[in-house]
């Protein structure tokens, strides 16, 4: 049984007692430690670290940051967005659009560059696709009145037949014979001539 009156062991004589920072409760340390204990447990260190790291990455990375990430895309950080991504980051072109228009986007709502640069957030360079099946067959549609692009292959208008053919190494003509029908390189046609 214990009695009223606490006699402090050697153990106890030892230490010092300190007042934590976060709780203001009073709580006994070993002298050895005595300037480096600031908190009473790791409860009250874990909440004033957390305090700090936050103001710190608030200050380092703002909210409204920019950068350009390893694709080409302008990110802006703005953590309150409903669809920012785990670090707090949105791409520029979808606020864009979702400002234009008036609401969030969908994920599944594709926000597409005209003139594929990928940092041109304009909105005059910015076309909305409801899904990404419709944003494919923009890509993959027939050629457009003002581009020979169709579907990742390049296609060139033959200089002698005008037939339309897939380009290849940067060639004029569709075949060998077109190739020599127009008259073909003299070069070559001298050094054969001399064999």
């Amino acid at each position: 049984m214990l009695s009223k009156q606490y006699i402090p062991s050697e153990k106890l004589k030892k230490q010092v007692l300190l007042k934590c920072l976060v709780c203001q409760k009073d709580f006994a340390i070993k002298l050895s430690r005595k300037n480096k204990a600031k908190y009473c447990s790791l409860k009250c260190r874990n909440k004033i670290q957390s305090k700090i790291s936050k103001d710190y990455y608030s200050k380092k990375y703002p909210i409204g940051r920019k950068f350009k990430n390893q694709v080409g895309y302008i990110m802006i950080k703005l953590p309150s967005h409903p669809f920012a991504d785990s670090s707090g980051y949105v791409f520029e072109h979808r606020l864009v659009m979702e400002k234009h228009i008036g609401r969030y986007l969908e994920p599944i709502e594709i926000v597409h560059h005209k003139n594929h640069i990928r940092d041109d957030n304009k909105i005059e360079n910015l076309e909305l696709f409801g899904s990404h099946s419709e944003h494919k067959k923009k890509h993959h549609s027939r050629l457009n009145e003002n581009s020979n692009w169709k579907g990742g292959i390049t296609y060139k208008v033959c200089e002698y037949c005008k037939i339309m053919f897939r380009e290849h190494k940067e060639s004029k003509f569709c075949s060998k014979e077109c190739y020599w029908k127009s008259g073909g390189n003299k070069f070559w046609e001298k050094r054969w001539l001399k064999s």
